[in-house]
């Protein structure tokens, strides 16, 4: 698609970086409705295990409450091992190559110029710690986070059946 001309290999994956435009997916829609869709972000293409997934998350932060985010039993299949995480300090540093030399080297002079940066300050896994950040793209210490952004794994079975990526035309999948 025109928008993998915005993802950048990374080790054995491929990600977007930057404040990129194009990567919104619908997911989790109920009965197969499009107009039931939450809008998602592609993070990249990540290998696990000699197998390729599509890395996705929530583009609006939830209320955390130790629960289990609830994904429609119509999309289960589509989810490596039924898993959702938090976003990993990793993918966020990597979110800024090319775009914030500082940030890399120090994670707390990261800003807000990579789309993993939230509107609302929400929890981010720092190496099995969890860490916060804030909408101003600091990576702080924080306990008081209540609110994060789910991420899950596609299998590569998944198909794109339109879109473009962009938030008025996002992928559709099955």
């Amino acid at each position: 698609t025109d928008s993998a001309k915005e993802m950048y290999r990374i080790g054995d994956s491929y990600k977007y970086v930057g404040n990129v435009p194009n990567n919104y997916i619908c997911f989790n829609c109920k009965n197969n409705s499009l107009l039931s869709c939450e809008m998602w972000r592609i993070i990249g293409i990540v290998k696990i295990n000699n197998n390729e997934y599509l890395k996705i998350i929530k583009n609006n932060s939830i209320k955390y409450d130790n629960k289990h985010y609830n994904i429609y039993d119509g999309n289960k299949s589509l989810i490596k091992n039924n898993s959702i995480e938090l976003l990993d300090i990793e993918d966020y540093i990597d979110s800024y190559k090319n775009v914030n030399r500082k940030c890399i080297k120090d994670i707390y002079k990261c800003n807000s110029k990579s789309y993993l940066t939230p509107r609302k300050e929400e929890m981010i896994d720092a190496k099995s710690k969890i860490y916060s950040i804030s909408n101003k793209g600091y990576v702080i210490k924080s306990n008081k986070t209540i609110m994060y952004r789910p991420v899950l794994y596609l299998k590569n079975k998944v198909i794109i059946l339109g879109g473009n990526g962009s938030y008025n035309r996002p992928y559709f999948i099955k």
